[in-house]
């Protein structure tokens, strides 16, 4: 019974809109009766997610207080199911939790291949790279919201599509779905560096990503990619 209430989210007094209505308002208490009413909820979702480690789920769960705290009172009138709304700003905080803990591991590996390079890439290489990474940064900042999360997290973090569907709350078909889709997409944007992504001449994380982005994509499947997604709507 337990983790059924926890995952249908909780029936107190307050009716969720006047308790959204309460926190829009910022009226005294409102953020001690959210709390008394969603604490239990939030942070089974918190634990789910953070795979049982009460640090991390404690975190999370702070994370998404501050998140009810400081929005805004037009968006938090927009709610229309708490529970689902307060599981997605979970997910999407660990999501980038996640994200920034491989990016600082990834970080700190590219230190180490760079102390151990025994010469430095050349100016011209530097510079291609930050115009690679400038081009992938605008092609994933312009995806649908709904592809931007499963884009990242397959061609950036390397997550297989079971892990996806888990992180997504989706099926893995959809998640397959939305990782093709969002290739689509970015292969039209970036199809002017498919035969820079396809010469291997370093490790940099930006070539990583954009092999990730094109791999099993050849020249002519990228075009008629391009084509079909150049299409006015």
């Amino acid at each position: 019974m337990g983790n059924q209430h926890a995952l249908n989210g909780p029936s107190g007094s307050r009716t969720e809109q006047q308790l959204i209505e309460s926190l829009a308002l910022r009226e005294h208490r409102s953020l001690e009766n959210f709390l008394k009413q969603y604490r239990p909820y939030l942070l089974y979702h918190c634990r789910r997610l953070s795979g049982g480690n009460t640090d991390d789920a404690n975190d999370l769960f702070s994370q998404v207080v501050l998140r009810i705290y400081t929005e805004s009172p037009d968006a938090l009138r927009r709610i229309r199911h708490l529970g689902g709304w307060l599981r997605q700003v979970a997910q999407n905080k660990f999501i980038d939790q996640q994200r920034c803990r491989i990016a600082e591991t990834q970080r700190l590996q590219g230190i180490d291949i760079m102390l151990g390079q025994s010469s430095p890439s050349s100016p011209e290489q530097q510079l291609l790279d930050d115009e690679l990474a400038r081009q992938i940064q605008r092609a994933f900042a312009a995806l649908p919201d709904r592809l931007r999360s499963v884009a990242t997290l397959r061609f950036v973090d390397n997550l297989s599509y079971e892990e996806i569907a888990h992180w997504q709350d989706i099926s893995q078909v959809n998640a397959r779905k939305r990782v093709q889709e969002a290739r689509r997409h970015l292969v039209s944007a970036l199809k002017s560096y498919l035969d820079i992504s396809l010469v291997p001449t370093d490790t940099s994380m930006v070539r990583h990503t954009l092999n990730e982005i094109f791999h099993g994509v050849s020249p002519l499947t990228a075009n008629c990619y391009a084509s079909a997604d150049g299409v006015e709507e």
